[in-house]
């Protein structure tokens, strides 16, 4: 029932029958999922956490390569056929068939796999996916519809997407038609129908706490505070490091942080104290 700091309200305006929602949350990173949360956020907190295991028992994993094999047969096949494709277009048709028995793949097909269970033990009316353009995430929306037709399957677009993620707006076109899309504000939507062949009415605003209507003003404030939030590679980290570095020496009465992304674990501690040598 909480205002969730991602969503906002996104649950309750939805719910029509005032039923509990769940939240599940996928940590995509490195390390033991149950370190998501601290002790003293558990300790506060009175949400049930769902863990999600990263295999499945031996039957299932026996039928996901088997349909993989057979994946990467029918590639195969594509490739061997004559005069169809330009020699660069079957090399990169290979390349794809050796990816599709890479760990990373198989990881992926398991999570699908066990979203897809938690949705049938909970016999779910409704399942909301973030949406941020991946294959990843069509490719589970689709799998769910397929398999739960009366499920009302939905994404939502929560972060911003700026003109470059191609396949952001490549991939809308590739979910199924009867699953739901929710942008997080006007502009979002404006800018979807712009690169797409979408109808108006395929997309509804539904609003964020990242997505504020009122406009900001700094003319007769003196304590602002600028937050950088890179992305999760190395380089973008420094990036916004060195951003942050060089606006503070040119307003010195500005605080600027940096919110490194949890994906950099590794190695965000040893970029903060090279620069700490030089700003605090």
């Amino acid at each position: 029932m909480d205002d969730d700091p991602y969503f906002g309200k996104l649950s309750q305006q939805l719910n029509d029958n005032k039923r509990p929602n769940l939240l599940l949350y996928i940590n995509h990173n490195k390390g033991n999922p149950s370190n998501l949360y601290s002790e003293t956020d558990t300790q506060k907190s009175n949400y049930e956490q769902y863990i999600l295991p990263k295999t499945v028992n031996t039957k299932e994993l026996f039928k996901f390569y088997k349909i993989i094999f057979g994946n990467v047969k029918e590639i195969m096949l594509h490739v061997a056929k004559k005069g169809e494709r330009s020699k660069r277009e079957k090399i990169l048709m290979l390349e794809l068939a050796i990816q599709q028995l890479g760990l990373e793949s198989m990881s992926q097909t398991i999570l699908a796999k066990n979203i897809e269970q938690i949705v049938g033990q909970t016999d779910a009316k409704k399942m909301i996916l973030t949406y941020e353009g991946h294959s990843f995430e069509t490719y589970v929306a689709n799998k769910l519809k397929s398999k739960f037709p009366n499920l009302d399957v939905c994404v939502y677009q929560f972060a911003p997407v700026v003109p470059a993620q191609n396949s952001f707006f490549r991939n809308l076109h590739y979910l199924n038609k009867n699953i739901r899309i929710f942008v997080s504000g006007s502009q979002f939507k404006e800018n979807i129908l712009r690169r797409t062949k979408l109808p108006s009415s395929a997309l509804t605003v539904i609003g964020s706490r990242k997505n504020r209507t009122e406009k900001l003003s700094f003319t007769k404030r003196k304590d602002v505070t600028v937050l950088f939030a890179a992305e999760g590679s190395r380089e973008s980290l420094v990036e916004f490091i060195n951003l942050a570095f060089y606006s503070s020496l040119e307003n010195p009465g500005t605080t600027f942080i940096v919110r490194a992304h949890p994906a950099s674990a590794d190695y965000k501690i040893e970029l903060f104290k090279k620069m700490g040598k030089h700003s605090s």
